[in-house]
């Protein structure tokens, strides 16, 4: 009965021991640090007096200093870890201390997703916690479990005995407390290793290479966030900063894709106005989500509306795409009267012609987009008008006629916001000195 007490109240005062410590089929032990240990459960709770001197083993906070009697409050009242890792009574120490030993809370927790979220087998690794992150290195497993949880994925692909910048990132962020804090909740992680010197199953080079050529990671460290339907949400590497800087990054990432989702999955196609369609396409595109680009461009274009027409035609500019479908294009962007389109029309005409004609064709052919801009919109859009005349003396500088160059960067000075003029001022100094050819 006293053996069957001890046991109890030890479960109690180090939960870390519920979910460390395996049956004795597979006898390893995970506490305290001490890694594929091969011990019975009584031996993994010896092992904890090491770790008794002002350390508390715990898997919400790690390993945090205990109070200054040596003790790790409990959850349970009046029950402590003793400094040689003993059960005591402590009635007048019942309140709770959150921040050292885990609460049965956060023990069932823990043990909840390690249950629903195994990915190990004989051929991968078994899933590793650090710091409260469980790292998997099962991906096809690790996919279902983000599916199940209705979670991120966020995949690591990483060098990590040979990798200084994955070294960095790893140091640095991901086995913080800080990361770990903001982050357990919120993904299911994988970690994707090529070592040069750790052995690793044939079956986990296999998965990890092919993963590494499906999505196209060309340097270490890569990170990768999918969604719970595997859709690719971002892309990102090391960032300094530290580990919570990191995590809200990762956040921020997740939290305007799922904006995204949410606001694509509810978008009436027929009643949302033009600046709607036009605020979801740029937000499509500056999170790389292609297929919402397309079903909103396609909006767009339904309306006629010039911001897409423009997008459009820019897209079969790049693709030398179908010529009637340009002309047809030019011909509506002709007619329209909205001094920013002509302005992004004029620019992307001008891009086209210095890719296909090369920086050494005749500037006036380079240049004359920009000119027929100029000719019909300088007088009413001020803001742009002084950026083209800018450009067109650059064009004409690089051909040495400094005459034409002078004349452009000369009226870019009359229409230049205050804060830019003394950028244009020392273009046109620098100019008149330029040696004449």
């Amino acid at each position: 009965m006293a053996k069957r007490f001890f046991v109890i109240m030890t479960l109690l005062v180090v939960p870390v021991l519920a979910f460390s410590c395996s049956d004795k089929s597979k006898g390893s032990c995970g506490a305290c640090k001490k890694e594929s240990c091969e011990v019975q459960r009584e031996a993994c709770s010896d092992s904890l007096k090491d770790e008794a001197k002002g350390k508390c083993c715990g898997l919400k906070k790690g390993n945090c200093t205990k109070s200054d009697d040596g003790k790790c409050p409990s959850d349970k009242a009046g029950m402590t870890a003793g400094s040689r890792g003993s059960v005591s009574e402590r009635p007048e120490e019942s309140k709770k201390d959150s921040s050292c030993c885990p609460s049965e809370q956060d023990e069932a927790k823990a043990v909840s997703a390690k249950e629903s979220c195994q990915t190990a087998s004989a051929d991968f690794p078994e899933d590793k916690w650090e710091n409260g992150v469980l790292w998997h290195t099962n991906f096809e497993a690790s996919r279902k479990c983000a599916e199940e949880e209705n979670k991120p994925l966020f995949v690591l692909f990483t060098g990590s005995d040979w990798c200084g910048w994955c070294k960095k990132l790893e140091g640095e962020a991901l086995s913080s407390e800080s990361f770990a804090e903001k982050t357990k909740d919120e993904f299911v992680f994988v970690k994707l290793d090529f070592p040069r010197d750790l052995p690793q199953s044939d079956a986990l080079k296999v998965q990890n290479s092919k993963l590494k050529d499906e999505y196209g990671v060309r340097g270490f460290p890569t990170v990768m966030l999918f969604d719970s339907e595997l859709r690719k949400i971002a892309q990102t590497g090391y960032q300094p900063g530290g580990g919570e800087s990191y995590a809200e990054h990762l956040l921020k990432l997740t939290s305007e894709h799922n904006e995204l989702k949410s606001k694509m999955a509810s978008l009436d196609e027929e009643n949302a106005t033009v600046e709607e369609l036009q605020e979801l396409f740029e937000m499509s595109r500056r999170l790389g989500e292609k297929d919402y680009q397309k079903r909103v461009l396609s909006v767009g274009l339904k309306r006629e509306a010039p911001y897409f027409l423009v997008e459009r035609y820019q897209e079969l500019l790049r693709g030398k795409g179908d010529k009637e479908e340009m002309a047809e294009l030019k011909s509506k962007l002709s007619k329209v009267s909205d001094s920013e389109t002509a302005y992004r029309l004029a620019i992307m005409e001008y891009v086209q012609r210095s890719f296909s004609l090369g920086p050494n064709a005749p500037a006036e052919r380079l240049a004359r987009p920009l000119k027929e801009y100029l000719g019909s919109q300088s007088a009413v859009d001020s803001d742009n008008a002084w950026r083209v005349q800018l450009q067109v003396a650059n064009i004409y500088k690089r051909e040495g006629n400094v005459e034409e160059s002078e004349k452009y960067l000369q009226r870019a000075l009359e229409g230049a916001p205050d804060e830019r003029r003394k950028e244009v001022e020392t273009a046109l100094e620098a100019l008149k000195e330029t040696p004449q050819s």
